[in-house]
């Protein structure tokens, strides 16, 4: 699979060994006699084809622990795309913690997710979830439960040198939402959110380690809370995922920004349409080290700016700073 070859070679920091035979006879070229050259060149053939099937071996095992059964644990619902090899909704499950005007105030949001073996050459990987959002920061405290299911994987892919690739990373995805704060309200969410992948800009390899990944999706959402809001909503965002790691002595940091911008195409009578913004600033330190594939628990601390709505948690307008700790599981 050419996407999941790049990824492993140029996101995850693993390089396979490719075995350069040019550079072998290259090296056999510079003495003096054809018979020298030949013996040179019979000599490195068994080496050189070890090593090839060593690599080869590697690789073939790679993928086999990528796409076999594997649970993860991350914030929320949403956070899939990091199946597909990049690192996008990569933040673990949180727990902060607010003071303000007197009040506390507290959030606890999380998900389970699990995914099993890709299919049709791994451009289809099953996954399925469940999510949790508490959350008393906002005007209008929420108690959110997510059941869903969808496929992740990359629905096309450039031709062409896998270095220069370019691929629509798809999520496909079904959520059944229950809010059970002073409620209950329900609705379902249908959402096809597509990354626009440019590997060398995906990976970080283009600009120094800052990774861009534009967005495009589709949503359709049916809600049954009682109120004016509910009916069927169709709705379109576009956005970016921006990420850089970076090092500060021994310590390991992260920081992050994810925007969107939303607009509805239908929404139910007497209901407004939105046209709504929503931005997430974030500062990660690692408790970890994030270059570890096998590092299973990875906690963190973060604080985390939120402006505008949050349209996908069925979250209020937000204008808040959060502070604690994430426990991310791979």
């Amino acid at each position: 699979m050419k996407w999941s070859a790049a990824v492993m070679a140029l996101t995850a920091g693993t390089v396979y060994a490719q075995v350069d035979w040019r550079a072998t006879v290259l090296e056999c070229e510079k003495l003096a006699s054809d018979s020298a050259i030949a013996s040179c060149v019979r000599q490195n053939v068994s080496k050189l084809r070890a090593e090839e099937d060593t690599a080869a071996a590697a690789a073939s095992k790679k993928e086999q622990e990528d796409f076999g059964f594997k649970l993860f644990v991350r914030d929320k619902s949403s956070s899939v795309a990091e199946m597909s090899g990049l690192t996008l909704g990569d933040k673990g499950a949180s727990i902060s913690l607010q003071h303000k005007d007197g009040d506390d105030a507290s959030q606890v949001q999380g998900a389970l997710f699990a995914r099993w073996g890709a299919y049709f050459g791994g451009r289809i990987q099953p996954f399925a979830g469940v999510s949790w959002l508490r959350d008393t920061t906002g005007t209008t405290k929420k108690d959110i439960r997510d059941v869903t299911v969808g496929t992740v994987g990359p629905l096309w892919e450039s031709s062409g040198p896998t270095e220069n690739l370019f691929s629509l990373l798809t999520t496909l995805q079904l959520t059944n939402r229950e809010d059970v704060y002073d409620g209950p309200s329900e609705g379902v969410l249908a959402r096809a959110h597509f990354d626009l992948a440019w590997l060398p800009l995906a990976s970080g390899s283009l600009l120094g380690g800052v990774s861009v990944v534009p967005h495009v999706a589709l949503l359709w959402s049916r809600r049954n809370g009682g109120g004016p809001e509910d009916g069927v909503w169709r709705s379109s965002y576009v956005g970016v995922a921006i990420t850089k790691p970076f090092e500060l002595g021994k310590q390991r940091f992260k920081a992050s920004l994810l925007y969107r911008k939303l607009r509805d195409s239908d929404v139910p009578d007497g209901n407004v349409r939105r046209h709504d913004k929503y931005a997430n600033v974030s500062l990660d330190y690692y408790f970890f080290n994030p270059e570890d594939e096998k590092a299973a628990l990875q906690p963190s601390l973060f604080i985390t700016r939120e402006v505008g709505l949050d349209f996908l948690n069925m979250a209020d307008r937000a204008n808040k700073t959060t502070a604690g700790i994430r426990f991310k599981f791979n």
